[in-house]
């Protein structure tokens, strides 16, 4: 057992999904935010304990891919994971769910489709 001292921490840090490898933090994870109080994540909150960062950041409907800008790339990731594959229905309903009705569906890509021409 680890000696007692600054950065140890004793209970589960709540990985995503330790039996897949998924070695990401839940977000009840007591790693979150835990780090050296003087370094920073790319989110600009204290770091967090372990190789993969919890981002903190809040994810803007319909930037899908996560670069910052809603375009046609976003449509894309939109077609490709949420409504052939379903990979994560969470993160569907977060980035693509326009119309705010949980599901993600045509009428969500023509929301953001619209948004886009009119920009």
């Amino acid at each position: 057992m680890p000696e007692p001292g600054t950065g140890n921490i004793y209970s589960d840090p709540l990985f995503t999904e330790l039996s897949l490898l998924d070695f990401s933090l839940n977000i009840d994870s007591p790693c979150i935010d835990a780090g050296d109080p003087f370094e920073f994540d790319p989110d600009d909150t204290v770091c967090d304990i372990g190789a993969i960062f919890f981002s903190q950041e809040v994810q803007q409907s319909g930037d899908c891919n996560e670069d910052g800008w809603i375009n046609v790339m976003d449509i894309v990731v939109l077609i490709n994971s949420c409504i052939l594959a379903v990979d994560n229905l969470e993160d569907c309903i977060t980035c693509g769910d326009m119309n705010s009705d949980e599901t993600v569906d045509v009428l969500d890509i023509i929301i953001i489709l619209n948004w886009i021409i009119s920009e």
